[in-house]
C-alpha cells in the first residue's frame, strides 16, 4: 500500500486497485486533507488508535466506502470528511468531538445510522443534507447550534431534538419526515432574537429559531401587516391592489422589499440585483445576511462589488458568469458559500478567511475563477 506519511500527518493514499481494505500504519496522528479523496476502489478503513484528528475532505468521494473504524482518540473532524461516501452505510462518532462540521456527511446517501455522542455542542450547514437513507436520530441536549440545511432532504428522517437547541439555521430540516421535540433535562433560558440577526423571530411558546415555523410548537412565523396609501392591508412587499410598494423606514430596511443600486433586499436576503445604466460598482448594503441564489448571475458588466461584515451566507451561482469582476473579499461573518457561487468569474481574484469562520464551502464554489487567497 502506497502512504506518504510526514511527521505524523497521512498526507496522502496511493490507490492501488487490486486492495479495497486499507489499515492506517501505527504511528499515524493526523489524516491530513484529501488524504484519500476520490479512492474509489477502497471498501473498509481502519483507523488506529493515537489518531487525534481527520482533516477536510479526508475521505470525500470514496464512493465505494462501506465501513470505517474511528478510533476514541479522534477529537476532530473536518468539513466534507466523508461527504459522498454514498455506500457508507452507518459511523460512529467518538466520545470526544466537539462539532460536526458542514457538508461532514452530505451526500452519504446510504447512511442509515449514526451515534451522536453528548459532547457535541454544534451540527455544521450542510453536515447531513442529502443523506436520503437515514431514518432516525438522536440530537443530544448538549447541541445547541444546528446550522443552515444540515438535514436537507433526509426525506425518511424522524428527528429528535431537545430544547436546548435554540440556534437553528434556515431550512435546517426542509424536506424532513418529521421533527420531534422533546425537553431536555436541563433546558436554557431562550435567547431573543437581536437586530444583529432579524432572521432569526422568538415564538410565543420561547423558542428561538430561522425557520418559517416553530419546531417546537409548530406554529408559523407571524408576518406584519401594513396599510398602503390607497387603504389596502397587506402582508406581501407590494400593494396588490394599486402595485405600491411596502414603504421602507430605516428601523426595518431590513424586511421591507428595499430597492437601492437597482438590488431587492427581503428580510436581510438580497434577492435580485437589476442592472442599473453605466454601475460597474456595488456596495451591498449593511444588514444583508445572505446573498440570493444567481442573485447577480450573469452581470458581466460588474468590476467591484463589496460585501459587508453582516453578509452570513452566499448563495448557489449568486455571482456565477460575473466575467468582469475584478476583486472581492470575503467577510469572516459569511459561514456558507453554497455551490457554483463564484463560477465563471475569470478575472476574479478572491480573498478568503479560512479555516475559524467557515462552516461549508461548496467543492465547486470557485470554479473558473482566476485566484483564490486564502488567509
Amino acid at each position: 500500500m502506497g502512504f506518504e506519511i510526514k511527521n505524523g500527518v497521512l498526507q496522502r493514499y496511493i490507490e492501488e486497485w487490486v486492495t479495497t481494505k486499507v489499515s492506517i500504519p501505527n504511528g499515524v496522528t493526523k489524516i491530513g486533507i484529501v488524504a484519500f479523496e476520490n479512492c474509489t476502489n477502497v471498501i473498509n478503513i481502519h483507523i488506529p488508535d493515537g489518531v487525534t484528528s481527520i482533516e477536510d475532505n479526508a475521505f470525500a468521494g470514496c464512493i465505494r466506502l462501506t465501513s470505517i473504524h474511528i478510533p476514541d482518540s479522534v477529537t476532530s473532524i473536518g468539513w466534507c470528511a466523508f461527504k459522498n461516501c454514498r455506500k457508507l452505510e452507518s459511523i460512529h462518532i467518538p466520545d470526544g468531538v466537539i462539532s460536526i462540521m458542514g457538508g461532514t456527511f452530505s451526500g452519504c446517501k446510504n447512511l442509515e445510522s449514526i451515534h451522536i455522542p453528548d459532547s457535541v455542542t454544534s451540527i455544521g450547514s450542510y453536515a447531513f443534507s442529502d443523506c436520503t437513507n437515514l431514518t432516525k436520530i438522536h440530537i443530544p441536549d448538549s447541541v445547541t447550534k444546528i446550522g443552515t440545511c444540515a438535514f436537507e432532504y433526509c426525506r425518511n428522517l424522524t428527528i429528535s431534538i431537545s430544547t436546548n437547541l435554540t440556534d437553528i439555521g434556515k431550512d435546517a430540516f426542509k424536506g424532513c419526515k418529521k421533527v420531534i421535540r422533546r425537553t431536555a433535562s436541563l433546558p436554557p433560558t431562550p435567547k431573543p432574537a437581536t437586530h444583529a440577526d432579524a432572521s432569526q423571530w422568538v415564538c410565543e411558546c420561547g423558542m428561538t429559531n430561522k425557520m418559517n415555523f416553530c419546531p417546537y410548537c409548530g406554529k408559523q412565523k407571524p408576518i406584519k401587516e401594513w396599510v398602503c396609501e390607497c387603504g389596502m392591508k397587506n402582508t406581501l412587499n407590494f400593494c396588490p391592489n394599486c402595485g405600491n410598494p411596502k414603504p421602507s423606514s430605516s428601523k426595518r430596511s431590513r424586511s421591507s422589499g428595499v430597492k437601492s443600486q437597482g438590488l431587492i433586499i427581503e428580510n436581510g436576503i438580497l434577492r435580485v440585483y437589476n442592472t442599473q445604466q453605466g454601475q460597474t460598482a456595488i456596495i451591498i448594503p449593511d444588514g444583508v445576511e445572505e446573498i440570493g441564489d444567481s442573485c447577480f448571475f450573469g452581470h458581466q458588466e460588474l468590476i467591484h462589488i463589496i460585501i459587508p461584515n453582516t453578509v452570513k451566507i452566499i448563495g448557489k451561482s449568486a455571482f456565477a458568469e460575473c466575467s468582469h469582476l475584478q476583486n472581492i473579499t470575503i467577510p469572516k461573518s459569511v459561514t456558507v458559500i453554497d455551490a457554483e457561487a463564484f463560477s465563471g468569474c475569470k478575472n476574479l481574484t478572491l480573498t478568503l478567511f479560512l479555516p475559524e469562520y467557515m462552516e461549508y464551502i461548496a467543492e465547486d464554489a470557485f470554479i473558473g475563477c482566476k485566484k483564490v487567497i486564502r488567509t
